[in-house]
């Protein structure tokens, strides 16, 4: 009798965890799609495989806002540091795109304005400006693209130089150019 109940109590035990194993993943499955139509609903991304690599490379919804300051947090770091000037005006720039003080928003651009990101932030941008060019009209595209060269060359135009002279550096200029790549 007690080495039935015993038998009986494992396979309980198997069943048990099995099934725990079965709602883990459907939880996690329903929390992949739930993550993949915010992003979409935000992004107005449609390819699953778009918002798959967002995904992927960490891209949570709530990051959305900051992940449009990228190129102006790439352009600052490109001389390895930020100054001020350059800080402040991407803090603008936050400001108009919505990020308030104290958001989740506003603490991971602040964690990124006071040390460099991976460059994986830079590759979800790229990605993410793909999928969206995916989306846009070719005018659309081309406005989109000139609002982020002009707002990124800003940025490096805002401490650098004398007298007007040398205002962006060498490493800015490359990553100038290196920002227009996802819109071709």
């Amino acid at each position: 009798m007690k080495l039935e109940k015993w038998g009986t109590d494992l396979v309980e035990e198997y069943f048990h965890k099995q099934d725990k194993n079965l709602i883990e993943q459907l939880i996690a499955k329903f929390n992949a799609i739930k993550t993949r139509e915010e992003l979409s609903s935000i992004t107005g991304i449609k390819s699953k495989w778009v918002l798959q690599k967002l995904m992927d490379l960490g891209v949570q919804p709530q990051m959305m806002m900051v992940l449009t300051l990228v190129p102006l947090l790439e352009v600052a770091w490109a001389d390895g540091h930020i100054s001020e000037e350059e800080r402040e005006l991407i803090l603008k720039e936050a400001s108009k795109s919505g990020i308030e003080v104290g958001t989740e928003a506003y603490m991971l651009l602040s964690s990124w304005l006071g040390t460099k990101p991976e460059n994986q932030l830079f590759t979800s941008w790229n990605v993410y400006v793909e999928g969206l060019c995916n989306e846009l009209s070719a005018n659309q595209i081309v406005d989109l693209e000139n609002d982020v060269l002009a707002r990124a060359k800003a940025v490096a135009e805002a401490s650098g130089g004398i007298l007007g002279i040398g205002k962006v550096s060498k490493t800015e200029k490359l990553v100038l150019e290196k920002l227009e790549a996802p819109f071709r």
